[in-house]
């Protein structure tokens, strides 16, 4: 190994410690003759392979953390914890409007929408709930189709844009609650409750889909779209993307199979499933090309493990 692929491996170990990082500037001596033995490709490929053991570091670390939370079956939630949690969530949302949430209608949204209402199997006349509706990027879609929506945030700056961009145009029943806690005026109310993005910003996953087993009818359906941790341009969106971090977006390693389906069926739902669907965040999928080459490589099965969303669904008992 060369001192070059020894300097990016530390660096990749240094950044998963959590430690404080700087670096000091240094003056190097022009190399006399000759140019470097590196090239770009070798550079490139000792960076990726660095990236690729940072996010496995990463992923088989919160997993473990994962693990033990939701191993939590019988223990009541920690409150102290859960109140401090939330306070961390609703900070993160609410310190300034994040261009990723504000309402548009775009192809990226209707595709998602579009498989969630499907999976779910939502009907005109249905009772939906979506949780974690933020500031309606996709309530107001699925008001805009005629269903009967009732938004649930935690957050009251969230729910205050979201009524601004509604404008009074769609009749949506609004409550700011958390979805982790028992809500009784919502109780065996809804055929169907929805999320988006959502499940990997809470904080107990066996409470929350309690909670959504008392607001489900009997046969009602749990849908939740979802990143998926083995798409790689979910870690680089919140690198690079303004108001996003690791701290506020880590529960994306969380959303794994085994520990969604335990926490779905301490919640008494039964027939828990899996599908994956889409490859690209919005500003390749919302392009042409984007979504032609996106639609390319859903039809190649050996990748469909890096598909990037996933869509957790459940069904109430009848």
């Amino acid at each position: 190994w060369s001192s070059y692929s020894w300097r990016m491996w530390s660096r990749a170990m240094i950044g998963c410690s959590g430690l404080p990082v700087t670096s000091i500037p240094v003056e190097r001596v022009p190399r006399s003759e000759g140019s470097s033995a590196y090239t770009f490709r070798d550079r490139f490929r000792i960076g990726a392979s660095a990236i690729g053991w940072v996010i496995n570091y990463r992923m088989r670390n919160g997993w473990l953390r994962s693990s033990r939370l939701m191993n939590r079956v019988e223990s009541p939630v920690d409150v102290p914890q859960l109140e401090n949690f939330n306070s961390g969530q609703i900070h993160y949302f609410g310190r300034f409007e994040k261009k990723t949430m504000k309402p548009r209608d775009d192809k990226y949204v209707r595709r998602q929408v579009k498989e969630a209402l499907e999976a779910a199997g939502v009907r005109p006349g249905d009772e939906v709930l979506e949780v974690g509706c933020g500031m309606g990027r996709y309530t107001l879609p699925l008001a805009s189709l005629g269903y009967r929506i009732t938004a649930l945030d935690l957050t009251p700056w969230l729910l205050d844009r979201l009524n601004e961009y509604n404008g009074g145009k769609y009749d949506i029943e609004i409550h700011c609650a958390d979805i982790q806690k028992p809500i009784p005026k919502l109780e065996s109310k809804f055929d169907a409750v929805i999320g988006f993005f959502t499940l990997h910003h809470i904080y107990d996953l066996n409470a929350t889909f309690e909670v959504i087993g008392t607001l489900l009818k009997p046969g009602g359906r749990v849908v939740f779209v979802e990143p998926n941790p083995f798409n790689i341009f979910y870690y680089i969106q919140v690198a690079l993307t303004p108001g996003m971090s690791w701290k506020g977006d880590r529960g994306i390693i969380r959303m794994r199979e085994n520990l969604i389906f335990n926490a779905i069926q301490h919640g008494r739902l039964r027939s828990p499933s899996l599908s994956r669907f889409g490859f690209f965040p919005p500003f390749l999928a919302n392009r042409e090309w984007g979504a032609r080459l996106e639609s390319a490589l859903e039809g190649f099965p050996p990748i469909r493990i890096f598909r990037a969303f996933q869509l957790f669904r459940a069904v109430k008992e009848i």
